[in-house]
């Protein structure tokens, strides 16, 4: 790949664990930062998890208006692959609203988990083909651990 569709590879693995991350992260304190408003009000607690979710789609779009100008200026052909982008996208969504609200429960019994989660993220991306493409890792010797 040259250095454009390598720019594009990047930025999209980026935005999508960005997206994801996001969604996870402040799901994880979001019943402890509002500690005062669940325990006073009863309403579905989930409706602040999915507020920072509509909060991490807005960022997420934003990225994804700047991976459009990227993708043109290093004139990088749509291909099939980033017209299914939606579906990885739902994808990361309902993953990361299913750690959140698990590790949102957690981390109101166990604060630790605050601590946990931001490191356990920042270790996925480093473990996860986010950083590289899977091509790159496929013809290296690094196969068999991929």
């Amino acid at each position: 790949a040259d250095g454009g569709d390598h720019v594009a590879v990047v930025l999209q693995g980026i935005e999508l664990y960005g997206l994801f991350n996001s969604i996870v992260s402040s799901g994880t304190q979001t019943l402890v930062y509002n500690h005062n408003l669940v325990t006073k009000n009863y309403f579905p607690r989930i409706v602040l998890l999915i507020v920072n979710l509509a909060t991490a789609l807005c960022d997420f779009a934003v990225a994804a208006i700047m991976l459009a100008v990227a993708m043109a200026i290093y004139q990088t052909p749509v291909s099939w692959l980033t017209l299914g982008a939606p579906a990885f996208v739902l994808l990361a969504v309902l993953c990361g609203l299913a750690i959140a609200l698990w590790t949102s429960a957690l981390n109101a019994i166990y604060r630790d988990t605050g601590l946990a989660v931001p490191f356990l993220l920042q270790l996925g991306m480093f473990a996860s083909p986010v950083m590289y493409a899977t091509q790159e890792v496929a013809a290296s010797r690094y196969r068999l651990l991929l």
